[in-house]
């Protein structure tokens, strides 16, 4: 009796000990599952930072394009202030020409502050999307090297 009792308690144990060996090998797949999950979700969000930045370099370009045009007209106008403030200085305007002389160039200099003063909004908005690029650049880098930290982590928990 006592020997049935030693075998039933051996069988027991030895069947008690293959459950936890097969509870360890599914806690292993469930870590490393977990592990893979977070993997891929660090490879999706680097893929959406990378198209992002993608777009806002595309979005950059175009408005850094569109400068040359104001760039352009700024350097005209400034020009046209330029040569009537040479005309200004002949001593041949008196009375009424050099008061609507001293109006137009007024109005010339408005102008050319008002195209300056666009431009500069331009560049620091430019400078706005330049930083805002690079902060998604550096965000998408990160992500792409946790999404390969996780995945040899996950291929170190599968072995």
């Amino acid at each position: 009796d006592a020997q049935a009792i030693a075998l039933e308690s051996t069988r027991k144990s030895e069947s008690a000990e293959s459950g936890m060996a097969s509870l360890r090998s599914q806690e292993k797949i469930w870590a490393a599952a977990a592990i893979n999950t977070k993997a891929l979700n660090a490879a999706v969000e680097e893929k959406a930072l990378s198209e992002r930045s993608e777009a806002e370099i595309a979005d950059f370009l175009q408005s850094l394009s569109n400068l040359s045009a104001p760039t352009a007209a700024l350097a005209a106008k400034r020009t046209e202030r330029d040569a009537f403030a040479a005309m200004l200085a002949s001593p041949s305007l008196s009375g009424d020409a050099w008061a609507e002389a001293t109006s137009t160039m007024d109005a010339l200099n408005a102008s050319v502050k008002n195209l300056a003063d666009s431009l500069r909004e331009r560049e620091v908005s430019l400078a706005s999307s330049h930083t805002r690029i690079d902060s998604t650049i550096k965000a998408a880098a990160e992500a792409k090297r946790q999404s390969s930290a996780l995945r040899e982590s996950y291929h170190q928990a599968l072995k």
